[in-house]
């Protein structure tokens, strides 16, 4: 069902919306839902949890602690853990799962390097990446919009061994849709860790975790906090050298500290869809996205490119 046009009044106040996030104090606020989600006093961390819980619904039942009011902060309710065997991850060892409790945004291929944002709004691996990246000059990618009522721990979507993490700075814009629907090159201006994963039979994946106004930190399970002092791209290394770290699929990556998007790429250029996979569903983790190329040979075709 094709959806109703937008009116003209609302249009115009999304634009405002989104073109007044230009000015933003987008840092003066992140910092302050920091400090008010790490409150520790039992009244103020209750209340704020109970309008949290009240205002997004979240649902607890999955929840090691199904008790919102047992988290110490609010913070630690929004990083909760799952019960084991709530989230059962594909018997094929060669699917590449969904990292995360998300809604799939965008999915499809990757086109000489570019990733489609929106109707009408592209940017590059390597503006993403922050550098060049030709083994993603081909491929898949997914857009994976992490609500606040998601669980915000990212996973493997399979094995692999981290080759390099990079965080790049840049803006907090916010990742509503109306958002990135107007404001150019969205993900690939706002600060970011981008995990970088060769497979087990040498094909690469990334992850990468894209900020937003009120994450104030991401954290990875293999160095923690990542907040480099530097306004520049800063490489992570092991002593010096190159990360020698290899994870299984479904260890945990690592966690937003309020949410955000993945953005997950795959060098596959013939990897098949999972036929459940379309724009706007909710995913789990550990969900299949992408399955290894048929026994016929045939891949299924990304969405449509409806930027026309």
């Amino acid at each position: 069902m094709t959806p109703a046009p937008e009116s003209p009044w609302r249009t115009h106040l999304l634009n405002l919306k989104a073109w007044g996030f230009y000015c933003f104090p987008h840092r003066w606020i992140s910092a302050l839902a920091y400090w008010l989600s790490r409150i520790e006093t039992p009244a103020v961390k209750n209340f704020l949890i109970r309008s949290f819980v009240s205002f997004f619904g979240l649902r607890m039942k999955d929840a090691e602690i199904e008790d919102p009011e047992e988290y110490p902060t609010l913070n630690a309710l929004f990083i909760r853990t799952l019960k084991k065997d709530v989230r059962p991850w594909p018997e094929d060892p060669d699917a590449l799962a969904s990292p995360c409790d998300s809604r799939i945004s965008q999915f499809g291929q990757i086109e000489e390097g570019r990733i489609i944002q929106a109707k009408g709004q592209i940017f590059t691996v390597d503006e993403l990446l922050g550098g060049p990246h030709p083994e993603f000059a081909q491929g898949r990618f997914a857009t994976l919009y992490l609500s606040p009522d998601d669980c915000h721990r990212v996973y493997m979507p399979a094995d692999g061994r981290l080759i390099e993490m990079c965080h790049i700075p840049g803006r907090q814009f916010t990742v509503a849709s109306y958002a990135v629907e107007r404001i150019p090159r969205l993900y690939a201006r706002n600060e970011r860790v981008a995990s970088l994963f060769e497979g087990p039979d040498g094909t690469p994946f990334a992850v990468v975790m894209v900020g937003a106004v009120n994450v104030a930190c991401i954290e990875m399970s293999w160095c923690g906090i990542v907040a480099p002092r530097r306004r520049a791209i800063s490489r992570w290394r092991h002593n010096g050298k190159p990360p020698d770290i290899e994870l299984r699929r479904g260890d945990e990556l690592g966690c937003f500290h309020l949410g955000s998007t993945v953005v997950l790429l795959s060098g596959h250029p013939d990897r098949a869809w999972d036929p459940s996979v379309e724009a706007g569903q909710a995913v789990a983790y550990g969900q299949p996205l992408l399955l290894p190329k048929s026994e016929n040979g045939d891949a299924s075709e990304a969405p449509p490119d409806d930027s026309e």
